[in-house]
């Protein structure tokens, strides 16, 4: 049931991601208002409050670090919550790539493993892709005309590295374990000593930035100018394009 539930939770996120290809015309329109990204908003919201219920139930409350939920993906569920209001390339410039690969990692390596019959599955995994949909969804339809740059690749870099030292140091001020814990966890290294922990993480992170740059080269803007300008058709619309020829072809043909 454990593998079923993650397995259903990785294909229903997929499919989710790739709508923003399939109906681009149907999300063009949506920017114009603000009812999706109010939805994607509040599920968010609903998502961080419970993780902070967790953190603060139980007498957490009484420790000032639970007041603070560091994970790496917290960090950009917030960022895609302010940016889905009020976008701005800066988010982009400096989180993108940490938007990208944190909630697509955890969802590859998850931290928690619950089933489809409890609700801590549907605020873990569907959490994390929504945070990634609400980064995808801006950067797709041109809310802040980010462009792939090397400004925006030195920035991402010098926000991740920020983000991984400050976050330690906060660890090592109040005990906590926050991104260096969970990287060792996830790669098996939980029992290296911290300095080594964090040095591998440190390493890590370099290529995780260089992967999430990379699948923005890869993936260009459908529209800029705030959807005024369509720059090109997605893969689905040129997909369908090339079943309707060949279909229109060999209608033709039958005719002759």
């Amino acid at each position: 049931m454990v593998i079923f539930s993650w397995v259903l939770a990785i294909i229903l996120s997929i499919l989710l991601w790739a709508t923003l290809w399939i109906f681009p015309n149907f999300y063009a329109k949506t920017t114009k208002y603000c009812y999706l990204r109010v939805g994607i908003a509040i599920w968010l919201v609903i998502v961080e409050a419970d993780r902070m219920w967790e953190m603060l139930s139980h007498g957490g409350w009484q420790h000032f670090s639970n007041y603070f939920t560091l994970y790496s993906c917290t960090i950009v569920a917030w960022v895609a919550l302010i940016m889905l209001f009020y976008p701005n390339k800066i988010f982009l410039d400096c989180f993108f790539p940490l938007g990208i690969m944190g909630p697509i990692l955890t969802l590859i390596f998850p931290s928690k493993q619950p089933t489809i019959l409890e609700w801590s599955y549907y605020v873990f995994y569907f959490g994390h892709t929504f945070t990634l949909f609400g980064f995808i969804y801006v950067y797709l339809y041109g809310l802040t005309n980010y462009q792939f740059s090397r400004k925006a690749i030195q920035t991402s870099f010098l926000t991740g590295i920020i983000v991984i030292v400050t976050v330690e140091l906060f660890n090592q001020y109040f005990g906590e374990n926050y991104i260096v814990g969970d990287i060792a966890w996830a790669l098996g290294l939980k029992d290296l000593t911290r300095p080594w922990q964090f040095l591998i993480s440190f390493i890590l992170g370099i290529p995780i930035i260089g992967l999430g740059l990379l699948l923005i080269y890869l993936f260009k803007p459908i529209y800029q100018q705030k959807t005024k300008v369509k720059l090109h058709d997605t893969w689905w619309e040129l997909l369908l394009k090339k079943i309707k020829l060949h279909n229109n072809k060999k209608t033709r043909e039958e005719n002759t």
